[in-house]
């Protein structure tokens, strides 16, 4: 019989920024793979999903999104981890590396 932390992780899912390949995005992507997080898990994201600021000025940066998706359904995007009631958002872990 599995840990019950192994199906815990079963059931995690990941958004990260994505912008040309940037040096925040396979920073994230390899963290997340050394973690070993199912790469099948990890979606990428663009400004509008992955990118948080505080509002038109003040600091900002890109962000991965940690996400807890109950049943195990496979979400088809990022857009579909945020807007879907089975898909709880655990974390927010942001790059602030820019100030606007």
């Amino acid at each position: 019989m599995l840990p019950s932390s192994f199906m815990f992780f079963q059931h995690i899912w990941l958004s990260i920024f994505v912008f040309l390949f940037g040096w925040a995005q396979l920073i994230t992507h390899e963290a997340w793979l050394f973690f070993r997080v199912d790469p099948s898990h990890v979606y990428p994201g663009d400004s509008r999903d992955n990118f948080w600021d505080m509002g038109d000025t003040g600091p900002c940066g890109p962000c991965t999104e940690i996400y807890y998706v109950h049943d195990d359904p496979e979400p088809k995007d990022t857009g579909w981890l945020q807007n879907n009631l089975k898909a709880v958002e655990l974390w927010n872990v942001v790059f602030m590396q820019y100030d606007r």
